[in-house]
C-alpha cells in the first residue's frame, strides 16, 4: 500500500486497497473521486502512500483504455528528457494508431531531446507506413523542446485515438527548481489547452509550497482551478489493521489479535511501514500458530535492525536546532514526554523554531497531533534513546524524586541531552533536512 511497482503499477499483493479519506471523509483516490482540476497533486510525508495513489490512478486509467506515461522527478536530467525516454519505451503502444503525422512530430521532439537520431528513426523506418517515413524531417525539430510541448503533442495523439492521456510524475522535491518550473508551466497550459490530458504528481509538502511559488502566473484565485491537492495523511489504526489481516491472509498466515495490535502500533499510521512489517511477520510465522506476539516482536526487531543505517543518516542530516526539538519529542512507552521543548527567547527565535518544526513534520521525522509533537517512527525513537539521548539513570533502590513545577528548579535534562546530541561525530548543518527516510523507496 505504500508503493507501486517500478513501472508504476500497484503491486499484485496489494489487492486490498487501504481506504484513504480527506478531512471531509471523501476518498483521495481518483478512481473514487474525479479530479476538480487538470493537475492533481498527492502530498504527504515519506511512506504515506503517494506512490501508491499514483499507481492506483494509472491502473484505473489503463483499465479505461487510456494512454498512461510515468516518470520520476530527479536532479540528473530534466523532466522532458525523462518523458522522452518513457515515450521510447512505450513506442509499440504509441504506434498502434493511424496518426502518422502526430507520431512523426513526437518522434522529432524525442530525437531532439535524447540526441539519439538513429534510435527513433530506426524504429520508425521498420514499423511505420511509407508515408510516415517520408514525413520525418529531423531538421524541423523544435530548437528547444519543452515538457509542455511534448505533452501537448502526446495529448493530441491521445485525442486522435479517442483516448485520454494520464501523465504521472512521482518524487517531486523542493530542491528541483527546473522540475518545479516545468510542472508549473505544464499545469498552467493544461488549464486552458483543452487537451484530454491529466497530470498527476506525487510531491512532498515543501515541494508543493515551492511549486505554488514557482507558478508565478498562478494567482491565489486560480490555485483551486489549476490544482487539485490531496493529502496522504496517516492511516487510522483500524484501517491499518484490516489491511494487515488481509495481507497476512493472502500469505496464508493466521495472526493473533495481540500480534496484530503490536504491528499496527509499530507502523504508527504509515502504510508502507505496515507492509514491510507484515512481510517480515509472514516470513517468520510458525505454520501451526501463525503470527504470535513473539513473532510480531521479532519482525519489529528485524525491521529496526535493517533501518539502523537509515536512522544514523537521518540523525546526521539534522541541524543542531532540529536535534534539540527531536530529542524534546521523546516519550515514554505510555506517551508521556520525557522533556519539555526549549522556549524561544524572542520573536525571531519563534519563527525559526516554527520553520524547523514544519520541516521535521514535512519530512516525516515528527508527527503533529494538535499542539503535541511526537517522533513518527517508534524505531527511530528507540535508536535516539539508545544512542543519543538515553533517559537519566536512577540509583538502585531509590525512588525517583517527584517532579517539581517550581520555576526555581532547573529544567529537565534538555541541556545535557542537547550537548551529547550535538557532539555526535556528524557534520553540522544550519537547516533541517530530510530525516530517517522511513519511506525510502516508497512514496
Amino acid at each position: 500500500m505504500g508503493s507501486g511497482t517500478r513501472d508504476g503499477r500497484a503491486n499484485d499483493s496489494d489487492s486490498y486497497r487501504i481506504r484513504r479519506t480527506d478531512g471531509s471523509g471523501r476518498s483521495i483516490y481518483l478512481a473514487d473521486r474525479p479530479a476538480s482540476a487538470p493537475t492533481v497533486i498527492f502530498t504527504g510525508a515519506p511512506g504515506m502512500g503517494k506512490s501508491y495513489a499514483l499507481a492506483h490512478a494509472a491502473d484505473a486509467a489503463r483499465a479505461n483504455g487510456d494512454l498512461v506515461l510515468r516518470i520520476d522527478a530527479g536532479s540528473r536530467e530534466r523532466l522532458e528528457k525523462r518523458l522522452a525516454r518513457a515515450v521510447q519505451d512505450q513506442y509499440d503502444e504509441l504506434a498502434q494508431t493511424n496518426g502518422d503525422r502526430l507520431l512523426s512530430d513526437i518522434g522529432r521532439v524525442v530525437d531532439r531531446l535524447l540526441g539519439d537520431r538513429g534510435g527513433w528513426a530506426e524504429k520508425a523506418m521498420s514499423a511505420l507506413a511509407p508515408v510516415l517515413q517520408r514525413a520525418i524531417s529531423w531538421w524541423e525539430a523544435p530548437a528547444k523542446p519543452t515538457l509542455t510541448g511534448l505533452v501537448d503533442r502526446l495529448g493530441e495523439l491521445a485525442q486522435h485515438r479517442n483516448q485520454r492521456l494520464l501523465l504521472t510524475i512521482d518524487n517531486l522535491g523542493p530542491s528541483q527548481a527546473s522540475d518545479l518550473a516545468d510542472v508549473a508551466a505544464l499545469a498552467e497550459h493544461l488549464e486552458s489547452a483543452g487537451r484530454p490530458v491529466r497530470l498527476v504528481v506525487g510531491a512532498s509538502g515543501p515541494a508543493v509550497d515551492a511549486l505554488l511559488t514557482a507558478d508565478q502566473h498562478g494567482a491565489a484565485a486560480k490555485i483551486g482551478t489549476r490544482y487539485d491537492i490531496r493529502d496522504c495523511a496517516p492511516v487510522p489504526d483500524a484501517e491499518l489493521r484490516r489491511a494487515l489481516l488481509a495481507h497476512l491472509h493472502r500469505q496464508g498466515a493466521a495472526v493473533r489479535a495481540e500480534a496484530a495490535t503490536r504491528l499496527v502500533h509499530e507502523a504508527n499510521g504509515d502504510p508502507g511501514q505496515l507492509m514491510a512489517l507484515a512481510g517480515h511477520a509472514a516470513a517468520l510465522a510458525d505454520s501451526p500458530r501463525g503470527v504470535s506476539r513473539a513473532v510480531a516482536e521479532e519482525a519489529i526487531r528485524v525491521k529496526r535492525d535493517a533501518d539502523q543505517w537509515a536512522y544514523r543518516a537521518g540523525w546526521a542530516g539534522l541541524s543542531d536546532d532540529a536535534r534539540v526539538i527531536v530529542t524534546s519529542a521523546l516519550t515514554t512507552a505510555k506517551g508521556v514526554a520525557l522533556t519539555e521543548p526549549p522556549v524561544p527567547s524572542d520573536a525571531r527565535a519563534w519563527v525559526d523554531r516554527a520553520g524547523t518544526v514544519a520541516g521535521l513534520v514535512d519530512s516525516g521525522v515528527l508527527r503533529r497531533t494538535g499542539d503535541r509533537l511526537t517522533i513518527s517512527d517508534p524505531g527511530f525513537q528507540q535508536w535516539i534513546s539508545t544512542n543519543i539521548a538515553p533517559p537519566p539513570a536512577r540509583s538502585a533502590g531509590r525512588k525517583p524524586a517527584p517532579r517539581s513545577r517550581s520555576s526555581a528548579e532547573p529544567q529537565p535534562s534538555t541541556r545535557s541531552r542537547t550537548t551529547r546530541a550535538t557532539t555526535a561525530p556528524t557534520r553540522q548543518r544550519k537547516r533541517v533536512v530530510a530525516g530517517p527516510a522511513r519511506g525510502a523507496g516508497r512514496g
